[in-house]
């Protein structure tokens, strides 16, 4: 099967590819999309920010922030991967996926559901899958407002939490139940999309060696 890749390109891989080029270390990038899990995703993720130099990685941030910023755009990447492939399937309905801005507060992508209506996106990174995800306050901006044309219909998502936490109960899981446009695709629904999908694996494979290949 063919996936899109006309909505890759973005400023935040442009920035994962110039430090991949600076610090000689795309083994590193082309490894974790590499990986044939989510888990193993996760694993090779955070050893690549242990092992890089992400200091600097946007002006003016320091090694710790570096780190958290190359770890959500990462997962960003992933992100479009996984809707790219899944977005289609009828327990989603998320098309046309495309980056927002590198400073829109409140989501990471836009996108359209079924019925054509625009559908933000939040992409979520998190390394401890035993971690409860509650309402902390990290997804306050993406409740406070919505981006003009966003209507909530019953069965059509407006909003999606798209995570590597487990989210088993909690705020979030409720508000989903009650079915406010909310929908939550956290690691254990990317595992039932994923798991044993060589096809889907291939691709962020692909994917990796195009984008962090090292140049001659």
């Amino acid at each position: 099967m063919e996936y899109n890749i006309n909505n890759i390109p973005s400023k935040s891989v442009k920035m994962l590819i110039n430090l991949a080029n600076r610090t000689n270390n795309h083994a590193y990038f082309t490894d974790v999309l590499q990986s044939t899990s989510i888990n193993q995703f996760t694993t090779r993720l955070v050893k690549l920010t242990a092992n890089v130099d992400c200091s600097r990685y946007e002006p003016g941030s320091d090694a710790e922030e570096g780190k958290r910023k190359v770890k959500g755009d990462m997962f960003e990447l992933f992100t479009v991967l996984f809707l790219n492939a899944f977005g289609g399937d009828r327990t989603l309905f998320i098309h046309n996926v495309k980056w927002a801005s590198r400073d829109q507060i409140g989501y990471d992508f836009l996108s359209e559901n079924k019925d054509g209506d625009p559908c933000v996106i939040q992409s979520k990174f998190i390394a401890n899958a035993t971690i409860p995800f509650e309402r902390d306050g990290r997804l306050e901006t993406f409740f406070a407002t919505l981006p003009e044309g966003v209507t909530v219909k019953k069965n059509r998502p407006s909003r999606v939490l798209f995570t590597t936490a487990n989210i088993t109960g909690g705020f979030y899981k409720s508000l989903e139940r009650q079915d406010k446009g909310f929908k939550i695709i956290d690691r254990k629904l990317i595992k039932d999309f994923t798991d044993k999908n060589v096809g889907f694996w291939n691709y962020c494979n692909e994917i990796g060696r195009a984008y962090f290949k090292k140049s001659k």
